[in-house]
């Protein structure tokens, strides 16, 4: 036998097996559960993801509004001293 880089596969085919109707119509009916429970499911997922995008938001909204009363404080105090020091 020659190696000349093809090969040759064999086909071997299966003797047709009879399937108990009752395990098609379990398995059917398992798929149809799980195509029907998908797009509840897919929404669920968009619903979280919208609600942790929100609250991300909101939570820096509070810091950015936090760091705008610091810089609001601190002017005032050097505001504060330059008045003082005039009189």
């Amino acid at each position: 036998m020659a190696d000349d880089g093809s090969t040759t596969t064999a086909v071997v085919t299966a003797p047709p097996v009879r399937v108990d109707p009752a395990i098609v119509e379990a398995i059917a009916n398992a798929n149809m559960k799980v195509m029907g429970d998908s797009p509840i499911v897919a929404v669920s997922v968009v619903y979280q993801s919208l609600a942790t995008a929100i609250s991300i938001c909101l939570q820096n909204a509070a810091v950015n509004q936090q760091n705008i009363i610091n810089i609001a404080n601190a002017s005032t105090g050097v505001i504060t001293q330059k008045i003082t020091a005039m009189a």
